[in-house]
């Protein structure tokens, strides 16, 4: 989904989700003369199921710089919520010229073997909520039917160090104060600062893992203000 003209933000979701977590956000970056382009990761929302062979990190990215050439897009921003954070991360290691500015919300280290079934799909969208309102009927709609996917599990290792040179690319880390999934946020957060530069940490009041929905017009305004900051 593409919505809006300007330089490309690339919103990428997390474990079990997919492109509809961005809505609030993809409509706040295109009102203010970016292009959104929201994906839906391999096994997850329309996108189709990997092989076995592009279950894995290396088959992601391909995957994503593909549909991303296909749709003619370069240099982009990046913006990924929890699994889909820790892809975003990944890309830019792999592509660093293919990334203008970070934001990493709630993002996870990248896991392996986790068994995705319905259950976990429903507890991870349960809990990603400070603010059961945002579950909507449309939500859950989707879950169901989206159910019986294969997303892919296997993408790393867990809690996985990284190594090497803290980058120099901007990154702007989020965090709900109440999330829930990844507990101690602020801690998570620092050690993921350390990973960069030019970094700056925002955490959220009454917001869990999903803060970008919970509380989208701040989380809005500050992700809109960090990216502006490149132009």
């Amino acid at each position: 989904m593409t919505r809006g003209a300007g330089t490309p933000v690339v919103f990428l979701h997390g474990l079990a989700s997919c492109h509809y977590t961005w809505r609030h956000a993809a409509h706040a970056v295109a009102a203010h003369g970016f292009k959104a382009v929201v994906v839906d990761l391999p096994g997850h929302g329309f996108s189709s199921d990997p092989s076995r062979d592009e279950a894995n990190l290396a088959g992601t990215l391909a995957a994503l710089r593909r549909v991303l050439g296909n749709m003619g897009i370069g240099k982009a921003h990046f913006v990924g919520h929890s699994m889909g954070g820790a892809i975003a991360e990944a890309y830019l290691r792999a592509y660093p010229g293919d990334v203008g500015r970070l934001v990493l919300v709630a993002s996870s280290d990248l896991n392996i073997g986790i068994e995705v079934d319905d259950t976990v799909a429903r507890n991870i969208l349960l809990f990603s909520y400070h603010h059961k309102k945002n579950i909507t009927r449309e939500w859950l709609s989707l879950l169901e039917q989206f159910k019986h996917r294969a997303p892919c599990a296997e993408i790393g290792h867990p809690e996985r160090p990284v190594t090497g040179e803290p980058l120099d690319t901007p990154c702007m880390i989020a965090w709900g104060a109440e999330d829930l999934v990844l507990k101690h946020g602020t801690e998570r957060a620092a050690v993921i600062a350390r990973r960069f530069r030019d970094h700056q940490i925002r955490v959220f009041e009454q917001a869990g893992h999903a803060c970008h929905e919970d509380q989208a017009d701040a989380f809005n305004a500050a992700l809109v203000s960090f990216l502006a900051e490149s132009t």
